[in-house]
């Protein structure tokens, strides 16, 4: 039992460096899932902070297309600090395109979308995600077949033109991924909304592809981000669309000024894209 009591954790969903994420029950018969902070790292300023920054910033953020949180509470004693949130049925787009491949244009499309349309809600609210990747983008199907995305983990979320980047790159430790970091993230610029939006270029180029833009380790990948050196979309999926390859340059363009201006600029993009004219 976690949380005072609240939470029987009934299965381990999946472990990674920090925490575990774990499907429970709550007290009231609630199916949910806790992630629960390693015992090492609850004693740690940097990691904990990074904990509770996820709780905070996912708790303001009301929004179907973002997991929703249902409680929270620190570390107390020999409990470890926990995070309960709504229990989601599927996948990881990262898992997705793993397992199947790359998706159909109309899906990318449509997932894409929706993770837009979360993102307008978070730069509204005047937070970057800072690690938008296909392994935070989490996919259900329900019952008609149709993908629903949600935006998952705000560790590395920042207020926009806040201290809070310096705050937690000081230890010359830069946090991100580096096949879905923008160039400014990367050297430690002043981020704003138009980071999120070129990461989601890369998600959409993924998506698309059935592979990240740049691969390899941080030695390789870091490099070639920076210099924009990376295989065109249609060299790799030559049956994409040309308007869609011309938007996910826009998005991964190296200078903020020339991407789109906002989500909703990019989201619109992608609505003129008729989704019934893609071919698989």
């Amino acid at each position: 039992m976690v949380g005072g009591g609240g939470y029987r954790l009934d299965a381990l969903i999946e472990s990674g460096g920090m925490g575990s994420v774990y499907r429970a029950t709550r007290n009231d018969g609630t199916a949910c899932a806790v992630k629960l902070l390693h015992s090492g790292f609850n004693s740690e300023r940097r990691h904990l902070a990074r904990f509770q920054r996820e709780a905070l910033v996912t708790a303001r953020l009301a929004h179907p297309h973002i997991v929703r949180v249902l409680d929270a509470g620190d570390a107390e004693g020999d409990a470890p600090a926990f995070l309960a949130m709504e229990l989601l049925e599927g996948q990881s787009l990262s898992s997705w395109i793993k397992a199947s491949g790359a998706l159909s244009q109309a899906d990318a499309v449509l997932v894409v979308r929706q993770v837009l349309a979360a993102l307008e809600v978070t730069h509204q609210l005047g937070v970057v995600h800072r690690d938008l990747k296909p392994g935070n983008i989490f996919l259900t199907v329900d019952g008609a077949s149709t993908v629903h995305a949600k935006v998952i983990d705000f560790g590395l979320a920042a207020l926009m033109d806040s201290e809070a980047y310096e705050r937690l790159t000081m230890t010359g430790q830069l946090l991100g991924t580096p096949a879905y970091m923008a160039p400014e993230q990367a050297l430690g610029e002043p981020l704003d909304a138009r980071t999120d939006l070129y990461a989601v270029g890369c998600v959409l180029y993924a998506a698309l592809a059935g592979r990240s833009p740049y691969r390899g380790s941080w030695d390789v990948a870091l490099p070639a981000m920076l210099s924009g050196d990376r295989p065109r979309l249609r060299e790799l999926a030559p049956s994409v669309d040309p308007r869609l390859d011309a938007i996910v340059d826009r998005a991964m363009t190296h200078e903020a000024r020339y991407r789109f201006a906002s989500a909703s600029a990019f989201e619109e993009a992608l609505r003129a894209v008729e989704p019934r004219a893609l071919v698989a």
